[in-house]
């Protein structure tokens, strides 16, 4: 899908987005609550990345966070993502009276290209850790790499709630009869937002 496509379908459709960040983000805590940020609080403008979402979650615990949802399509230096990061992390004080109200930021990154050298892996976590086995995590800035071109489709149906976002942003007119029979009442939304994109009849 394009992303003006997805930014309409997720505007649209909290609930899916959601489940999106439910499904990828490496959270403790599911997400139970969005509010969409303006735009203006979005900080990379050179057009090398397209911002899908920008939104302030809060979980089951009642604990918030920022996630910015791109899109790239070609190859930039990974830096651009990282300085965009922390633009949000930044701003997302503002008017700044202290910093209980920065809120922790993570990114969600789907990639239209190969980036990194491990074959098998097609979703990425990386966090700012302390050095050493032992350390932990700084707990601020998170990164998730999803490399759309290395995802392979294990067949029907699919097991994975991964395997279904894939064939939804890849190929969306493929889902109806993709999800295993326990999906499909979770999928629901998924195909009406297809539906509504125009997307339904696409091969």
């Amino acid at each position: 899908m394009h992303e003006p496509v997805l930014k309409k379908i997720f505007q649209r459709h909290p609930g899916l987005l959601r489940r999106l960040l439910n499904d990828f983000l490496p959270i403790e805590y599911p997400v139970l609550e969005l509010e969409y940020m303006t735009e203006g609080l979005y900080g990379d403008t050179s057009g090398f990345l397209c911002s899908i979402a920008l939104v302030k979650c809060r979980d089951s615990r009642g604990d918030s966070f920022i996630v910015d949802v791109l899109l790239q399509r070609t190859p930039v230096l990974m830096r651009r993502v990282f300085m965009n990061a922390a633009r949000i992390y930044c701003r997302n004080g503002q008017p700044f009276h202290g910093p209980s109200e920065t809120f922790p930021v993570r990114t969600l990154c789907l990639l239209g290209y190969n980036q990194f050298p491990i074959e098998s892996a097609w979703v990425h976590q990386y966090e700012m850790r302390t050095e050493g086995t032992a350390g932990g995590s700084l707990g601020e800035v998170f990164f998730t790499f999803v490399e759309l071109l290395k995802w392979t489709d294990p067949g029907v149906p699919l097991d994975e709630s991964r395997d279904l976002w894939m064939i939804f942003f890849t190929k969306p007119g493929n889902l109806v009869g993709r999800s295993a029979p326990g999906q499909r009442l979770r999928s629901e939304e998924m195909w009406q937002a297809v539906r509504e994109s125009g997307h339904w009849h696409t091969a």
